[in-house]
């Protein structure tokens, strides 16, 4: 991260819909002055950290859902009136563990298994916010690196003026 060449780049990546359809949306951070448009029926998105230096890679560090959280173990007897929908392929470990619902009319679709770091918001208005809020964030950070890539030029700058 901090060696003259290493790169760290954040981007929005795997926008999903309610039923995990993917939809063609990804996002570089920090924001450049352009207007933040996203998609309607976007349900959930990755944050994507990808370093590239000595050691290259990259994971995704958490993820945003539109919805609300709750548990299945709140759901139960929704469950037993058919008004929840589980979407497949959903790891949920207990009925205590946190998930992610959106309603639809009558119905409540469980999309997703929540994460400690992931983070559940409920539209699309809130959804701009903690992305800008977290672009912000991420350019702070590049400033501090960058300050820390130049500090030893800086100092030997001020060595060499001393004299």
């Amino acid at each position: 991260m901090f060696n003259i060449n290493d790169k760290l780049t954040l981007s929005l990546i795997n926008a999903r819909d309610v039923y995990g359809n993917d939809i063609p949306f990804q996002l570089k951070l920090p924001l450049s002055d352009e207007e933040l448009v996203l998609p309607d029926n976007l349900s959930s998105i990755d944050v994507f950290e990808y370093h590239e230096g000595v050691i290259t890679g990259g994971r995704v560090i958490f993820s945003i859902y539109i919805g609300e959280m709750t548990t299945i173990n709140k759901l139960i007897d929704e469950l037993d009136r058919n008004k929840v929908k589980i979407i497949k392929d959903i790891k949920i470990s207990s009925i205590d563990s946190p998930v992610c619902i959106q309603n639809f009319g009558d119905k409540k679709i469980v999309f997703a298994s929540i994460k400690e770091q992931d983070i559940v918001i409920e539209d699309l208005k809130q959804l701009r916010n903690v992305i800008e809020r977290l672009s912000d964030h991420f350019s702070v950070v590049n400033n501090a690196v960058s300050k820390i890539k130049t500090f030893g030029n800086s100092m030997n700058k001020i060595k060499k003026d001393s004299f």
